[in-house]
């Protein structure tokens, strides 16, 4: 966290395109990473991720036209607020993320459901099996 607290633009003017983020925890106090996604470099670190911080920091830059976030309600709340011309969008960390986590539930419906169908089946399958060989 303390490299983050130097960003390269500090207070700058971003791009159009930003991501606001949450940098990992240390002793638990969160801030809030805003970076300039067409450049790729960070712009600035508020020292908290409170709706009025963000929401503050949005108004002095009107020229945002898309925020990629995480789906946190303060910044979907901040963003409403702060910049209402600004499309929200997921980011794709949490894009993959959900996506994994809807696949793996859709996979272990389908595992319990091929595993009920092959727990029928011998029942099933018992009884003709001695016609299957044909006349004696």
């Amino acid at each position: 966290m303390r490299k983050l607290t130097r960003p390269v633009l500090r207070g700058g003017n971003g791009g159009n395109v930003i991501s606001l983020t949450r940098p990992h925890k240390r002793r638990l106090r969160y801030g809030t990473l805003i970076c300039d996604l067409e450049r790729s470099q960070p712009i600035d670190l508020l020292p908290d991720r409170s709706v009025e911080s963000v929401e503050a920091w949005l108004k002095k830059h009107p020229s945002i036209d898309v925020v990629s976030r995480d789906g946190s309600s303060e910044y979907a709340a901040a963003m409403r607020k702060g910049a209402p011309q600004a499309r929200q969008v997921s980011d794709r960390w949490h894009l993959v993320k959900n996506l994994a986590a809807c696949v793996s539930v859709q996979l272990a419906k389908t595992l319990a459901q091929l595993r009920r169908a092959e727990e029928r089946r011998p029942a099933q399958t018992q009884a003709p099996s001695s016609r299957a060989n044909g006349p004696v």
